[in-house]
């Protein structure tokens, strides 16, 4: 008998991310010491460490399975040009916690990037743009952002990580703007700087050859509330780490944010 099938009800712009949180977690798994895909222990996230789950009797996750199946490896080798790393201070109070974390403005990796900080509600007509960061609930003019391959970027919010819903900005529109990656809380965090990235730490990991995945995750000191979103083993500055005199591993420290 053939089974009827439904139509996905996930937009397009969605699949990636939802397909990412099927792969997050065996990716994770794989990559820890002592399990099967493993590697040395500071070894970085390969791809063949990335695994898809997919419910053939569910047609969103077949969907979002295929999707991903098709994109992956698309920009696979890519090098991210001189870029921009953002952090803005807003006046929302609660959501503005990470400021004081927030990097020194300057040159960065031997002035592949230039840290800025700004007081504003929003970048406006920015081009370049490698991160991301401030403390919102909605953010404005994302159609006049022009992110390049690999970046992050994410909103400090309560509900950033609820998806599909409907009572703040969803971390999804970041991927719909061009953001490679972006972390975002599925429930009412309170306003703990500790449940949201540390600002220095994902673009310092991000710089010295980490996937977007292993920065991220390094920078979430209490992540049980939160939901990574993205490509996981994007890593637009690996081939340049290992390509520096001396280098020995993707993630030993050579780039210093302060």
């Amino acid at each position: 008998m053939m089974r009827r099938q439904r139509r996905s009800r996930f937009p397009e712009f969605a699949r990636l991310a939802f397909a990412f949180a099927f792969a997050l977690a065996l990716a994770l798994a794989l990559a820890l010491p002592g399990s099967a895909g493993a590697g040395a222990p500071d070894a970085p996230l390969e791809p063949h460490n990335l695994a898809i789950v997919i419910n053939e009797d569910d047609p969103d996750s077949v969907a979002v399975g295929e999707y991903y199946g098709r994109r992956r490896g698309v920009a696979s080798g890519f090098h991210t040009p001189a870029a921009h790393a953002w952090y803005l201070h807003t006046l929302d109070a609660a959501r503005n916690v990470r400021a004081p974390f927030f990097p020194r403005p300057g040159p960065a990796a031997g002035g592949r990037v230039t840290i800025h900080r700004l007081r504003a509600e929003a970048l406006h007509n920015a081009s370049g743009v490698l991160v991301y960061q401030l403390g919102r609930a909605e953010v404005e003019a994302l159609d006049t952002v022009r992110f390049v391959p690999g970046a992050l970027a994410d909103h400090l919010t309560s509900h950033g990580g609820d998806l599909l819903g409907s009572a703040q900005m969803s971390s999804l529109r970041w991927l719909a703007a061009g953001a490679t990656a972006s972390y975002g809380t599925v429930s009412e965090p309170c306003s703990h700087w500790q449940k949201f990235p540390n600002p220095t730490v994902p673009l310092r990991h991000y710089l010295n050859g980490d996937s977007a995945i292993e920065a991220y995750w390094k920078s979430v000191a209490w992540p049980a509330q939160g939901l990574f979103i993205g490509e996981p083993p994007a890593a637009p500055y690996r081939s340049q780490v290992r390509s520096q005199p001396g280098s020995q591993t993707p993630g030993h420290q050579r780039t210093h944010v302060r």
